[in-house]
C-alpha cells in the first residue's frame, strides 16, 4: 500500500482547531465510495470527496459562542449509517443519547437521531462524457439541472420551435457549430435551477434513482432505478414510461446510460434470458423493446460511454468493446446499426476491473502500427481513472 493523499484540517482554516477537536471517531465511506464522512471525539463532522476536497464541515460553527454568550455545544456523533445510493446519512447525537429514553417516554420528542440528506453529481456514478456543458444533480426522487438560456429559449407549444430543433439535431454531432455560435455566455450566464421531479409511478417500484443523463442540447434526461428506465423531455414536461411493465422489470441497468443523438444507449442484464445486453431506444418512439436495437455482449459491463459515433463497453474481464453505431430511417421510426470494431484486454495493466471509475476515448495523437475498422479513421486514445488505493491519512 500507498500514502496517495492526506484529509486534514489547517490551522489556517480553522484556528486552534487541534485543541478543540480530539482525535477522529468515526469514519464512514458512501456507498458509491464517491466522498467519506468523518467525526472527531469533541464533536464536529466534515465531508471530503475521494480526493481530499473539503466539501461540508460543521467545525466552523460548532465551537463558537451564541448571541447571549453562552457556548455552544459541539454536534457529538455516536454512530452514522449511509442510507441506500448514499442520499441519507443517519447520525445518533452523543449530546441527547444519554437521556434519550426517558424523554422519549416523558415528551414524546425524537432523541439525538438526525438525518442528513445528498445530492450528487450524475457524473459521479455514470460518468460517460457525451454531455458535459449542463451540470445535472441527482437526488432520490428527483434531478436538479443547472442550465442557461438555451432549455428556455424555445416555447415547448411551438411546431415551429420544434422544426428548429429538429434540424440542428439532424445537421450531425448535435452540431457543435450551433452551440458555438450561441457562445459560451449564453450556456454559463443567467443560470438557475430546474427541480424535475421523477415521476411517482416509476418511483413506486424502482426507487431509489441510480444513474442519470442528459442529451447534448440539454433537452432530455433519462433516469435509472432498481429496474428498467424512464426518459423526460424539459420541453413538453412529460415524462415517457414503459406501457408494458414486465419489459421494465425484466431489465436492471448495469454499465450505465448515455445519449447519442436522440437515442439513449443502456448497458443492462436481461433477467429473463439472463443475458448481458447493449440496447438502443429512440426517443421520439413508445417505450417498448419491439423499438429497441439489442446487441448481446458477453461479459457484464461496468461502464459505458459514447465519443462521437462510437459505444466504449468497459466489462468485468477488464476487457474494452469498441462499437460503432450509425443511424439507419429505413421505417416509419429511425432505428440504429449496431458493428463490433475493436475489443482490448486491459488485464495486464488493470490489477482489478472494479477499480475503474471511468473510461473515455478521446483524439489527441496519432498512433502508429493500431488500425480500426472506424468510419472515418479517427485516431483514438483510451484515458482511465481508477483508484490504485483508496487509503487516506486523516489528520486535525
Amino acid at each position: 500500500m500507498q500514502l496517495s493523499h492526506k484529509l486534514e484540517l489547517t490551522p489556517k482554516q480553522y484556528p486552534d482547531i487541534w485543541n478543540k477537536t480530539g482525535a477522529v471517531k468515526l469514519i464512514r465511506w458512501s456507498p458509491d465510495n464517491c466522498v467519506v464522512m468523518v467525526t472527531w471525539e469533541c464533536g464536529g463532522l466534515s465531508l471530503w470527496s475521494v480526493f481530499g476536497a473539503q466539501l461540508i464541515c460543521t467545525l466552523g460553527g460548532d465551537f463558537i459562542h451564541q448571541t447571549d454568550g453562552t457556548k455552544k455545544d459541539p454536534l457529538k456523533i455516536n454512530s452514522m449509517s449511509w442510507g441506500s445510493e448514499g442520499y441519507h446519512l443517519w447520525v445518533i447525537d452523543a449530546n441527547n443519547s444519554g437521556n434519550s429514553m426517558t424523554e422519549s417516554k416523558n415528551k414524546g420528542q425524537h432523541f439525538g437521531i438526525l438525518q442528513f440528506q445528498f445530492i450528487k453529481s450524475a457524473l459521479a456514478v455514470n460518468p460517460c462524457i457525451s454531455n458535459q456543458e449542463q451540470v445535472l444533480l441527482q437526488g432520490e426522487d428527483r434531478l436538479y439541472l443547472n442550465c442557461g438560456d438555451v432549455v428556455q429559449a424555445q416555447n415547448p407549444r411551438s411546431s415551429s420551435a420544434h422544426a428548429e430543433h429538429k434540424t440542428v439535431r439532424e445537421r450531425g454531432q448535435f452540431s457543435y457549430e450551433s452551440l458555438d455560435s450561441q457562445g459560451l455566455s449564453t450556456l454559463l450566464g443567467h443560470r438557475h435551477w430546474h427541480v424535475v421531479q421523477i415521476h411517482n409511478i416509476y418511483l413506486e417500484i424502482n426507487w431509489p434513482i441510480r444513474f442519470s443523463a442528459i442529451d447534448k442540447m440539454g433537452q432530455n434526461v433519462a433516469v435509472v432505478g432498481k429496474f428498467g428506465f424512464a426518459h423526460y423531455s424539459l420541453f413538453s414536461k412529460k415524462w415517457k414510461l414503459f406501457g408494458n411493465i414486465t419489459q421494465e422489470q425484466n431489465m436492471t441497468v448495469t454499465g450505465g446510460l448515455a445519449w447519442w443523438n436522440d437515442f439513449i444507449v443502456i448497458a443492462c442484464y436481461n433477467l429473463s434470458d439472463r443475458q448481458e445486453e447493449l440496447r438502443v431506444y429512440l426517443r421520439t418512439a413508445n417505450l417498448d423493446n419491439a423499438f429497441a436495437h439489442i446487441t448481446k455482449v458477453q461479459a457484464e459491463t461496468l461502464l459505458l460511454s459514447v465519443f462521437r459515433d462510437i459505444i466504449i463497453l468497459f466489462r468485468a474481464d477488464c476487457s474494452i468493446c469498441l462499437y460503432s453505431i450509425k443511424r439507419k430511417s429505413d421505417g416509419p421510426n429511425p432505428t440504429t446499426s449496431i458493428q463490433v470494431l475493436q475489443e482490448v484486454s486491459m488485464s495486464r495493466y488493470i490489477p482489478h476491473p472494479f477499480l475503474v471509475v471511468s473510461v473515455t476515448l478521446t483524439s489527441v495523437r496519432t498512433e502508429t502500427g493500431i488500425s480500426l475498422k472506424m468510419p472515418q479513421q479517427v485516431s483514438t486514445v483510451f484515458f482511465f481513472n481508477y483508484f490504485r488505493a483508496r487509503e487516506s491519512r486523516f489528520s486535525t
